[in-house]
């Protein structure tokens, strides 16, 4: 039902002189409060009370708790406006000569003030155990029949425990009216989101029946938290990173959906079988359209610790940015080759024109094999190009935009121009300089991973260079992270270049042992080679 519908039920109520005490259930979360506040800032003028007051239950001790809350909440509501009476009351108090006694007045009169007020009582699950319920049900009753007061009480009774029979027994006598509030997910998305992210992603909202607003709320403080990384992205891959921060939300949260977001890697990674089959916990997370990605351990540090690995996020993100760049580039030039693969018109110059443009737009997107394809192609079909000039190009814009030291070594067999070979040997050196052997063995122990350039340029030192660092440095903190970093680059890691990196290192530690016995004492119980080095070895 659309939440006008119900606004008007709640005026049909309000006016009605034979219904006294509406009930408005619903879950916590959906807009219960915010529908009253609704009712009286879109109704008022429909209705017929202008004194509303508005009670949270929540932690309230007695009923004397109760009517402090109705007295002082008072509002006065006219079409200029909202104006608080007790303040008015305490004021008068004061003009009447009792201004010490003014708080002792007002509390005299609180029974006798509240007279035909608009009230609305909420929380009735969340009051002070020592606040019984038979006595908010008989304070309510005492508002209606003695202060002509009209009540709406707003409950989530799946919270209400044992109170629920209490409840069930008395609410023939004290409720004329129930009202179950299940407001549309659009509706209550749209009090959070513009109508902008709604077009994207309500679909997703709506599969999962998100209709609570404060998970809603946190969903959009997560999205508005992530967007200072993320808004410059492909519009895809921000697209999809958003719909894991919701989901992942919504299984944080909400509690009772029954997924760990804990266990969202180990269920991608496991097959997601047991033996009766996929198992519930897939299932659910499935059902609501989600599939892990790698980012999602982001996420879920940010929901479950407050912070993430920033700099770890950005260059993750960074990557498969650039592989949906890649992708777009690669769909286009497939459409390109449509002139050529797609039929036998006579279309060679329109051909030449396209692929010269695409070669002038994104030579810097193609790695060297496809470069390579698309130039025989373009000297297969009989176009007069300069096949030394775009090497040479492509060379210029690697040599500024790539990190891969192997990449830039395969560069150096493409060309004899002697600057380029200049640039790219410097560019190699450079890779070799901010990113030396300590600032990679120190990055690496400290934060436990690793990428594949730093691979590269790990591997691209000599046993001699790993022997002189060592050998030279002063850090105290030198033996500590090796024995960190051995746990993952050593000879016996089963991954080629990390065997390598650590067959170079492990050979330097070697010659530093024989060196002193000193040395070769501290390699032993500070190090402990022999735990990774390879059986043959041994």
């Amino acid at each position: 039902m659309d939440a006008n519908n119900y606004l008007d039920l709640m005026v049909e109520f309000v006016n009605d002189d034979n219904r006294n005490v509406m009930m408005l259930k619903g879950k916590w979360g959906v807009g219960k409060t915010f529908l009253w506040k609704e009712l009286l800032e879109n109704k008022k003028k429909e209705l017929k009370y202008n004194c509303v007051s508005y009670v949270s239950l929540f932690g309230v001790a007695d009923v004397q708790g109760i009517i402090d809350q109705t007295f002082y909440k008072a509002k006065y509501i006219s079409h200029a406006g909202i104006r608080n009476l007790s303040r008015d009351a305490y004021r008068l108090a004061i003009k009447s000569g009792y201004a010490n006694k003014a708080k002792e007045l007002t509390k005299e009169l609180e029974y006798t003030a509240i007279q035909d007020y608009l009230i609305c009582i909420d929380d009735l699950e969340r009051r002070n155990k020592s606040l019984k319920l038979e006595s908010v049900l008989g304070t309510i009753s005492y508002l209606v029949v003695e202060n002509k007061c009209k009540v709406i009480l707003i409950v989530n009774e799946d919270f209400l425990g044992e109170d629920k029979k209490e409840l069930d027994t008395y609410r023939e006598k004290v409720v004329d009216y129930d009202i179950e509030y299940h407001p549309t997910v659009r509706h209550n998305a749209s009090i959070v989101f513009e109508t902008d992210f709604l077009d994207k992603y309500l679909p997703v909202l709506e599969k999962v029946s998100l209709n609570n607003i404060r998970m809603l709320k946190l969903a959009k403080t997560g999205i508005s938290y992530f967007d200072k990384f993320i808004h410059r992205l492909e519009p895809n891959l921000k697209n999809d990173i958003i719909l894991h921060i919701i989901l992942i939300s919504f299984f944080y949260y909400i509690k009772d959906y029954g997924v760990d977001i804990k266990s969202l890697k180990a269920l991608a990674h496991s097959g997601l079988l047991s033996k009766e089959g996929v198992s519930d916990e897939y299932r659910k997370a499935w059902q609501a359209g989600y599939s892990y990605a790698e980012y999602d351990k982001f996420i879920i540090a940010y929901l479950t610790k407050g912070f993430f690995d920033i700099e770890q996020f950005t260059e993750h993100v960074s990557a498969l940015n650039q592989r949906e760049q890649n992708s777009k580039i690669r769909e286009k030039l497939w459409g390109i080759l449509k002139l050529y693969n797609g039929n036998f018109q006579p279309n060679l110059e329109e051909l030449e024109k396209e692929l010269l443009q695409f070669i002038d737009d994104n030579i810097g997107h193609l790695n060297i094999s496809e470069l390579g394809d698309l130039l025989a192609l373009m000297e297969g079909v009989g176009l007069k190009i300069n096949r030394k000039e775009i090497v040479e190009l492509y060379i210029s814009g690697q040599i500024q935009s790539c990190n891969s030291i192997e990449t830039l070594k395969h560069l150096t067999t493409l060309t004899a121009d002697p600057k380029l070979l200049s640039n790219l040997n410097d560019k190699m050196s450079t890779l070799k300089g901010p990113y030396g052997i300590k600032t990679l063995v120190s990055k690496i122990s400290e934060k436990q991973s690793w990428n594949r350039h730093d691979e590269e340029a790990l591997d691209s030192f000599s046993e001699e260079d790993y022997y002189k660092w060592m050998l030279e440095e002063n850090d105290q903190d030198l033996l500590p992270n090796l024995n960190a970093f051995i746990q993952f680059a050593n000879p016996s890691s089963g991954h080629d270049r990390l065997s390598s990196i650590g067959t170079k290192m492990f050979k330097a530690l070697d010659r530093i042992a024989e060196i002193s016995k000193y040395n070769r004492f501290r390699i032993e119980s500070l190090v402990n080679l022999d735990r990774y080095r390879l059986k043959q070895d041994i």
